[in-house]
């Protein structure tokens, strides 16, 4: 077995250093090649996974529901995004900070998740719906829209 002193190990990973950032250009330009090769195959399995996680959540997440504002019946999956469900942030600090159901296609439905997900606490909207609600300062969007219905 080769003991190295500090100072030998310092000199490798120097060299090592270099050698990357010599290379760094070829090397970003070959993985930027591969991936222009196999770009299709790289979508599809990208798909393919969001599609196993988005149906991971099937389970838990209700396969119909209705819109908390207009009470139109909505669906988790299989329709256009007129009639699908969408995830309203009803509080403006939470772990998931932006699109929900990026959350929902980019994670398994595990023990872990579902807590971060409970803990956001969504609200169920329609398209519309969610269009024209604000997220933040949406107390004070309200009371404006009244206090205009009520002049």
């Amino acid at each position: 077995m080769r003991i190295r002193t500090e100072e030998q190990k310092a000199k490798e990973r120097e060299y090592a250093l270099k050698s990357y950032r010599k290379n760094l250009s070829r090397s970003r330009a070959m993985a930027n090649a591969r991936y222009q090769r196999n770009k299709e195959q790289y979508r599809l399995s990208n798909r393919k996974r969001q599609i196993s996680y988005t149906n991971s959540w099937s389970e838990y997440l209700p396969e119909k529901a209705n819109c908390g504002v207009c009470g139109k019946e909505l669906f988790y999956r299989g329709t256009g995004k007129n009639d699908t469900i969408h995830f309203d942030h009803t509080q403006e600090e939470c772990a998931i900070k932006t699109n929900p159901s990026n959350f929902l296609m980019s994670r398994k439905c595990t023990p872990e998740n579902i807590k971060i997900w409970e803990s956001c606490n969504f609200g169920i909207l329609c398209h519309w719906c969610n269009l024209y609600i604000p997220t933040k300062n949406r107390k004070e969007w309200l009371s404006k829209v009244t206090a205009y219905i009520n002049k």
